[in-house]
């Protein structure tokens, strides 16, 4: 996968619908639901949103230190 595919992964996983099981939530209104109106449920779904961001970050970070390691 390329580097760009990477980022801009990331940055739908922050910014865009997100298919968790057969519906789309949005992490915006799933963290304004739970904050705001605690909603337990918005919660979980937060939280599935962020370890999906989570992955997507270890192996971002993983790339930067091999390049990095590379090219120096």
């Amino acid at each position: 996968m390329d580097h760009l595919d990477r980022y801009d992964r990331i940055l739908r996983l922050v910014t865009e619908d997100i298919k968790i099981g057969k519906y789309k939530y949005n992490l915006k209104d799933e963290l304004y639901k739970f904050y705001v109106h605690n909603n337990k449920s918005a919660g979980i779904r937060v939280r599935k949103i962020m370890q999906m961001l989570r992955k997507e970050s270890v192996i971002v970070r993983k790339d930067v230190q091999r390049i990095k390691k590379y090219e120096m």
